[in-house]
């Protein structure tokens, strides 16, 4: 796992995740700035479901994010091994 996952693939995923996400939550934002959502009052849970949906793919894109990086270095100190301060 360590050795087939890169930083940059990560930052792929994650970004594309967290970038659907942002996306999702903005729609709702604009949808609720709109000046008809006075008539959408009848229905205010309407973009709950939505607004989960986009949170939690911004989160979890973010969290990708930081284990690949986490990943990364673990995989230099797999690969180099790792030093104690102690020369040989």
């Amino acid at each position: 796992l360590v050795r087939r996952c890169t930083p940059e693939a990560g930052l792929l995923a994650g970004g594309a995740l967290a970038l659907a996400g942002l996306g999702i939550n903005l729609y709702i934002l604009i949808q609720w700035i709109d000046v008809r959502w006075i008539a959408r009052l009848r229905e205010p849970f309407h973009y709950v479901p939505l607004a989960v949906a986009g949170s939690t793919l911004l989160v979890l894109g973010v969290q990708i994010v930081f284990g690949a990086f986490f990943l990364s270095i673990l995989a230099d100190d797999y690969k180099y091994g790792e030093t104690d301060g102690k020369s040989e």
